[in-house]
Formats: structure tokens, sequence, C-alpha cells
């Protein structure tokens, strides 16, 4: 009897730990999950700000080559 309840015991704890183990590993997935979550959020940002700040660009430098054009026709003229 002695015998069935030490295996018993060791049955259970082997299933506890077994248990602890895998609310871990979730743990670490969950963890690992927001984090790339987060790094590809913050990837659309720094995108968006780079596309925002390409257009800035572009629109001054239409401006300034609209007013290179200009000075040139009034010399010209």
């Amino acid at each position: 009897m002695n015998a069935k309840v030490d295996s018993l015991s060791k049955t259970v704890s082997s299933g506890i730990a077994q248990a602890q183990a895998q609310d871990k590993a979730n743990d670490t997935l969950v963890s690992a999950k927001r984090t790339m979550d987060q790094r590809i959020d913050r990837g659309k940002e720094l995108a968006s700000d780079a596309a925002s700040t390409a257009n800035d660009a572009l629109r001054s430098a239409r401006h300034a080559s609209s007013e290179l054009a200009e000075s040139a026709s009034g010399l010209v003229s």
C-alpha cells in the first residue's frame, strides 16, 4: 500500500511539474507575441514617419524648383 501511495505521489508531483512547465512556456509565448506585436507596430510607425518625411522633402523640392524656374524666367525676360 505504501508503494502505491509513493507511486501516486510521484505521478501527481510529475503532473504538477509538467503543468507548471506548460504554464511557463505559455507565458513565454504570450510575452514573445506581445514583444513581436510591439515591434511590428513600431516598425509601422517608423515607416509612416519615413513616408511623411519623404513627402515633405518632395514638396519642398518641388517648391524650390518652381522658385528656381520663376527666377530663371525673370532673368531671361
